[in-house]
């Protein structure tokens, strides 16, 4: 039974996307969301290709309260990773509010930009103790 799900969230359509997932899984449920979100400190891996995210809290602040106003029990949780271990934050947090799932989306830059990047979800999908669920980004339609 899954009582507690994270939406791990950087912000980006692909974590938009996963999290409209997870929102369908704790209204299925009736579980608890929590929308994560970690700021990554000292130089992020992927410096030329991230967002900036400096506005990516407001945003969830957003998010969070309409998810409550449409019934969901959600709430925002912002975490901190020191030199791109994105991962193990979410990992941490995640332990630490003992939840059932973790959504997370699959941004897809492909084989070289994962490796030259890493992958968090790759690097969650190995070290969780619980189940992940990686959501690919949405397709775009094709003219």
């Amino acid at each position: 039974m899954i009582k507690s799900i994270v939406s791990a969230t950087d912000g980006s359509p692909t974590a938009r996307h996963a999290l409209t997932v997870a929102k369908g899984l704790a209204r299925t449920h009736a579980a608890r969301l929590l929308v994560l979100h970690v700021q990554e400190t000292g130089i992020p891996r992927a410096g030329l290709l991230a967002d900036e995210n400096d506005h990516v809290p407001a945003a969830l602040e957003r998010v969070v309260t309409q998810l409550r106003d449409e019934g969901i029990d959600a709430e925002l949780v912002i975490g901190e990773a020191r030199d791109g271990a994105a991962h193990g934050a979410i990992l941490d947090l995640a332990e630490q509010a003992d939840v059932d799932l973790i959504v997370v989306g699959n941004r897809g830059y492909g084989p070289l930009a994962g490796l030259m990047l890493g992958s968090d979800a790759l690097r969650l999908l190995q070290a969780a103790r619980f189940p992940v669920l990686l959501v690919p980004a949405p397709r775009v339609a094709s003219a």
